[in-house]
Formats: C-alpha cells, sequence, structure tokens
C-alpha cells in the first residue's frame, strides 16, 4: 500500500507549497480511494495469476515476491478474491468520481482512470501487461506520474515542474520495487511464461538495467534542481544512494549463488529506499518552499 500512498502523500506535499488552503477533508478522501483501488487490484491481480499459473507455480515466495497468494494459503476461495477485488475497486472508483463531480478537475478523472486500466490489466488477458513484458513501466507509470499527477491536480487543481521531475522519479524507484522483486521468481515466472524483465534479459543484464534506472532517478532530481524547478534541498536524497548500492550487491551476491534461495532482504530494502526516496523529496521541497 505504501507504493500508492508514499507518492501520493508527497504530491499533496508539492501542491500545498502552490495553494493558500488545503481541504484535508478531500485528501483524505482521496487518499482513502486510492486505497480501496490498489487493494482491490492487488486481489484482482491474484485472482488472475493463479488463473494463468504464476503464483501456483512460483516455489520461493516470500513477503516481498510470489504474490500474495491468498487462495492457495486456504485464506479465501477465488471466487471471494474476485468479488472482493470487484467490490473495492468500484466503491474506490466511486469515490473517486464524487471528487471529481464536487470539484476535483478532469485531470483527477482521467489520471484515475489510467491508473484503474493498468492495475487492472496488470495480469488479465488479453493485456496481460506483466506476462508481456510491460509489467514494470505499468506499475512505474501508475505509482509514479498517475498517482501523483492525480493527487496534485486534487489539490492545486494544476501541475508544476516540480511534480513532473519528482513524479520520474518516483516511478522509476517503483518499478525498480516490481525489477528487484523478480530476482527470486525468475524461474517460477519463466516456467510460467511470465516475460518479465528478469526472465527476457537474464539476471546479469537486468541487474544493469536495475543499475540504469537508480542512476536516471537520481538524475532526475538532479536536472529538476538545475533546471530550478526544485530548490537545492531536494538534493538531500542523494542520501539514499548507499540503500541503492546496498541492494545491487545482495543482488550480485544472489547471481553468484548456485542454488540461489529467497531475496526477502534485498526486497526489502528497494521498498525502503522507495519510501525514504519519495518521502523524503516531498518532505525537502515542501520545508524549502514554506
Amino acid at each position: 500500500m505504501g507504493t500508492s500512498l508514499f507518492p501520493y502523500a508527497t504530491a499533496v506535499a508539492l501542491a500545498a507549497t502552490v495553494v493558500r488552503a488545503v481541504d484535508w477533508g478531500r485528501v483524505a478522501l482521496g487518499a482513502v480511494a486510492l486505497a480501496l483501488i490498489h487493494l482491490g487490484v492487488n486481489l484482482w491481480n491474484d485472482f488472475w495469476d493463479e488463473r494463468l499459473g504464476s503464483d501456483v507455480r512460483s516455489h520461493l515466495p516470500t513477503a516481498w515476491s510470489g504474490g500474495s497468494r491468498p487462495t492457495q494459503r486456504g485464506l479465501i476461495s477465488p471466487r471471494r478474491v474476485l468479488c472482493a477485488s470487484i467490490l473495492l475497486v468500484v466503491v474506490g472508483c466511486g469515490t473517486g468520481i464524487y471528487l471529481v463531480a464536487t470539484g476535483g478537475g478532469h485531470g483527477v478523472f482521467w489520471t484515475g482512470m489510467v491508473g484503474v486500466a493498468l492495475g487492472l490489466g496488470y495480469s488479465v488477458p488479453p493485456a496481460r501487461l506483466a506476462w508481456r513484458g510491460w509489467g514494470e513501466f505499468a506499475v512505474g507509470l501508475a505509482f509514479g506520474p498517475v498517482v501523483m499527477f492525480g493527487a496534485h491536480w486534487l489539490v492545486a487543481g494544476e501541475l508544476t515542474a516540480a511534480v513532473l521531475w519528482v513524479a520520474l522519479g518516483a516511478g522509476l524507484m517503483t518499478a525498480l520495487v516490481l525489477l528487484v522483486n523478480e530476482f527470486p521468481d525468475r524461474a517460477a515466472d519463466r516456467q510460467a511464461g511470465k516475460r518479465t524483465a528478469v526472465v527476457r534479459l537474464g539476471s546479469g543484464r537486468a541487474a544493469r538495467l536495475a543499475w540504469a534506472l537508480w542512476a536516471l532517478a537520481y538524475a532526475s532530481i538532479g536536472v529538476g534542481v538545475w533546471s530550478e524547478a526544485l530548490p537545492v534541498e531536494a538534493l538531500l536524497v542523494l542520501l539514499t544512494v548507499p540503500l541503492a548500492v546496498a541492494v545491487a550487491v545482495m543482488i550480485e551476491e544472489w547471481r553468484r549463488e548456485e542454488e540461489p534461495g529467497g531475496f526477502a532482504a534485498g526486497s526489502a530494502l528497494q521498498v525502503l529506499l522507495h519510501a525514504t526516496f519519495v518521502l523524503g523529496l516531498g518532505w525537502a521541497v515542501a520545508t524549502a518552499v514554506l
């Protein structure tokens, strides 16, 4: 849930620097809508991952990879997972439509529609974005620009150059959460026919891709500061670089093992890096301006 609410909170903080008063009731309602949709989409994709054979074949599940597997663990039937996912998405979308109808603006509507489409199309046929090699792009777009643009528009009624650069960095960091989680699932995903980046590129080139995405995420903030869209305080996010290096080292250690096991520590550290990067940017920009 943090992958959606953290960018949302940061976008709200950025928007608060350009408006005189923030309607915190609407902000809270937007967060509820986002959380409901995110949870519903997660259950939706769990249902379809099982139907398509991904979670069933995942033999090294961790807290961060392999799917949440509620049906495999006997917690709930597939039918109830599907019904719960539809109910959550419908209620979340209904809440979002209320916000649009009461002054959210067309920007909130269209970003919401794009986000829902990306989430529902992640695993379900015929889109199956994750299975066709578009999963990392879809997740990065949904939990970076889509969420942050929608939240910023909800509060400020417009977009600023600051949120454009921060959303780019946040999207790349979110895509990295998924990419890092794919390393321990590589064999299971290949067996199921799920064409993730690690399956398509192999662990070596996928590791180099991770380095490139980390570099681009930090470079986006540097360019934002250079162009004066972001205050120089945003460069404090560079303090998180050692976390990225630590995850990269863990990936290399995992790759060198003859029979690699789970990768929970590396996945958890990337989640921490994502949270620190996104929330740190929001704090740095907001405190520098306010």
